[in-house]
């Protein structure tokens, strides 16, 4: 992927290109080879499991191979923060609420909030 994408993955935007690449591929089952991916951003995992994500739906199936242990926990961290529900007070600020299943979440979540 480093090819396409570079060693660095920051921004939503590369994620969304890389479901568009992934699925003019015209296959079902598409395997995502992360060698030479040294770093991604919170922003990019969090874009990118929720494109990912939300495609299992339309029969889509992704493989991740070759990430190091940077780019998987990453990816883990932010795959237990998509469990949260944002909502909205009257006065316009954010209400964060979730269900923690295990103190990983619990601690994913804390981190989420800055804490």
């Amino acid at each position: 992927m480093s090819s396409f994408t570079g060693t660095d993955l920051i921004s939503r935007t590369t994620a969304r290109d890389i479901l568009d690449y992934a699925r003019s591929m015209n296959d079902n089952h598409i395997v995502l080879d992360f060698s030479g991916v040294v770093f991604i951003s919170r922003s990019f995992a969090d874009e990118f499991y929720g494109c990912f994500h939300s495609n299992k739906h339309r029969g889509f199936e992704f493989e991740i191979t070759n990430a190091n242990n940077d780019v998987e926990a990453m990816l883990a961290a932010v795959s237990k923060t998509h469990g949260v529900v944002r909502k909205k007070s009257q006065n316009g600020s954010s209400i964060n609420e979730f269900s923690p299943k295990t103190a990983e979440d619990f601690d994913a979540f804390m981190n989420l909030l800055g804490a």
